[in-house]
């Protein structure tokens, strides 16, 4: 895709004040120019943001979510291995399959709601396994005399609901990345339609390392921070930039 090189401020200056504080303030510290800002940033978060703010949104962006769901590191799985759910893991094939002119417009909108369902199903049994990790953490505080069987069950509560956020996350990131694809391939010249495609594929990428953030709470920041890298780097090898403009 073609963007115009412009300075860090021109393109600020027109974000306006929907750029987050911690955003603004790294790329007036390290970047002199947009293109700055797309090679040196970490944050695939971000990156989605300013292609957003740039109206940019095309094939590639798609592939770059549906590498996400079926490569992005979580510990010594991937993203894809958290979809339990058929209807989640289906809709990545067909998303693939779409990609590749193999499956219809109304085929990948039928997969996502399924998605759409199944992201909803996980995060019910995720706040079901929370209710339960907090029944255990009240068991434990009264089993004085079971300590080691109370720190058991408590942990097994802990993981389990630890891995059903995870796996809530995961699937939530599947069901928007199918939405942003099916959104911005019926867009045309309907803002509405590629604004729906932009706000899914970033809340896809949100979903992701925060499932790899739950599915390692004990290092959740640095879980979260190697995923939003992850993506940067995808992003990059992915979307490929053809920069215009005289400023480099």
């Amino acid at each position: 895709m073609k963007i115009k090189n412009i300075t860090v401020t021109e393109f600020l200056k027109g974000a306006g004040s929907s750029a987050c504080a911690d955003g603004k303030d790294w790329a007036r510290e390290n970047c002199a120019t947009l293109r700055d800002i797309w090679q040196k940033c970490e944050r695939g978060d971000w990156m989605l943001w300013v292609l957003r703010k740039l109206g940019r949104y095309d094939a590639s962006v798609s592939r770059f979510l549906v590498a996400m769901l079926r490569e992005m590191p979580v510990g010594k799985k991937v993203l894809f291995d958290l979809l339990h759910d058929e209807r989640s893991r289906n809709v990545v094939v067909i998303l693939e399959n779409f990609l590749n002119g193999k499956a219809t417009l109304e085929e990948l909108k039928e997969a996502g709601d399924a998605a759409y369902s199944a992201a909803y199903a996980a995060s019910d049994a995720s706040y079901a396994a929370s209710a339960a990790s907090a029944a255990s953490d009240a068991a434990a505080a009264s089993a004085a005399s079971a300590d080691s069987a109370a720190s058991a069950a408590y942990s097994a509560a802990y993981a389990a609901s630890d891995a059903a956020y995870a796996a809530s996350d995961a699937a939530s990131a599947a069901s928007y990345a199918a939405s942003a694809a099916s959104d911005a391939a019926a867009a045309a010249s309907a803002d509405s339609a590629a604004s729906a495609a932009y706000s899914a594929a970033y809340s896809a990428a949100y979903a992701a390392p925060a499932a790899s953030a739950a599915y390692f709470v004990s290092a959740a920041s640095a879980a979260s921070d190697a995923a939003k890298k992850w993506q940067a780097e995808k992003l990059r090898e992915i979307v490929v930039v053809e920069w215009t403009g005289k400023r480099k």
